[in-house]
Parts: structure tokens; C-alpha cells; sequence
């Protein structure tokens, strides 16, 4: 597994000089460059060293925010383009930030405490927040109170009825 990096910049310009250093160095993949509300993101992967080595290649000014998720667990790029998802289980634990990295790394973290992704969005309109839905069996406190000490919008829906859990779920409603 290769780290993953998440930078967001305040123009499409700089993001494409970041892609563009990305592209040079053969050690690192890019995975996506798209616009966001005058803004920018660009994720990529490859070791810590070469990713800090291409974000070093662009101006710090241009850097809004910028996440480095060692081990990056592929459940997590499965979700954020949409390829899976999961139905909901005892209790759901949204995520809202203004920020993509440390809604990356939020949900890393849930990932290793064995949740499970529902639904992860990086909007690209104004004045939509990043989310991500997670859901599992058991949620320390501990997590929650860790996430929001890191300025995270964070809220716990407990003990889903059986109603909301058929609303939220996947399967055909008839």
C-alpha cells in the first residue's frame, strides 16, 4: 500500500503545475485533478518522500490544505469514486469539513476501527461542505471526541430503526 496524498489549492493553475511535477516523477500515480468552486484538488500516491518532494514543487501560498494518509486502505478511494458502498448497521456517523484531506484522513481512521463507508462526496459547487457517512456495529467514544477536537462537523445517529435503515438502504424499495 502507498501513502496517499489530498492537496487542495486555491487555483486550477497551481493544481495542474502539482500535477504536472506529479506526471515527472515515474515513482508517483496520479489519480485526479478537478476543480472545486475556484478552488482545486489533486490526489495522488506513491512513497512519503516522492510526494512531498512534488507538493515542495509549487508555491506554499498556492496550498489551502494538504493531508498525507500513509496506508492508505483502498475501501477509501473505493468509496470517494463511488465503486462501493454498504447498507447501514447499528448506528451512522457523518462527517462534514470544509476541507478534503481531513475528511480523507477522518475516514481512514473510522476505516481502522472497522466501519464502513455509506457515502463519501467532495462536492465541486459553492457553498457545499465534503462528507462522508460511515456505519458500524460499535463506535468508540473516544474516535468522536478525537474528530471533533480536530474541527470536524461530526454527528453520531444511534440505534437506526429498522424504517430508517430500510430508507437508507441500497436494495430495491417495492
Amino acid at each position: 500500500m502507498s501513502a496517499l496524498a489530498v492537496v487542495q489549492l486555491r487555483s486550477l493553475g497551481a493544481a495542474y503545475t502539482l500535477s504536472n511535477a506529479v506526471f515527472r516523477n515515474t515513482e508517483l500515480k496520479h489519480l485526479e485533478t478537478c476543480p472545486m468552486n475556484g478552488q482545486a484538488l489533486v490526489l495522488f500516491q506513491g512513497s512519503p518522500t516522492n510526494i512531498l518532494h512534488a507538493v515542495a514543487q509549487i508555491s506554499s501560498n498556492e496550498v489551502i490544505a494538504s493531508s498525507l494518509i500513509p496506508e492508505a486502505r483502498p475501501e477509501l478511494l473505493q468509496a470517494y469514486y463511488s465503486l462501493s458502498n454498504c447498507n447501514p448497521l447499528k448506528f451512522l456517523i457523518i462527517i462534514e469539513s470544509e476541507l478534503a484531506g481531513p475528511l480523507f484522513e477522518s475516514a481512514q481512521l473510522l476505516l481502522q476501527q472497522d466501519l464502513k463507508i455509506m457515502d463519501f462526496r467532495i462536492p465541486r459547487a459553492m457553498g457545499s461542505r465534503a462528507h462522508a457517512i460511515l456505519t458500524g456495529e460499535h463506535l468508540p467514544d473516544v474516535v468522536v471526541q478525537e474528530l471533533k477536537d480536530q474541527g470536524l462537523q461530526v454527528t453520531v445517529v444511534n440505534e437506526i430503526s429498522e424504517n430508517f435503515r430500510r430508507f437508507l438502504s441500497l436494495e430495491p424499495k417495492i
